[in-house]
């Protein structure tokens, strides 16, 4: 028996929830790595929270570096 778990099919389930989509966005946001940006935008919409396709996603990353250069900082909240 194991005492594993998948943790991705908990956290795309977690991330059906738009106040934790939100919290997972700021927090990869604050880390500061695009890559990383670009992979928890495919989560939340994987979760089905967001429709973003691939190239959306990649300009967003690029925006986020342009307004950090800016002194600006990009957040994520609930509506």
């Amino acid at each position: 028996m194991s005492l594993t778990r998948d943790y991705r099919a908990d956290l795309i389930k977690d991330l059906r929830s738009p106040v934790e989509a939100a919290q997972y966005i700021n927090a990869v946001l604050e880390d500061g790595d695009p890559e990383a940006l670009a992979l928890a935008l495919r989560d939340v919409a994987l979760a089905g929270s967001l429709q973003l396709p691939r190239e959306e996603s990649e300009a967003l990353c690029r925006l986020k570096t342009s307004l950090e250069k800016a002194g600006l900082r990009v957040t994520i909240t609930v509506s």
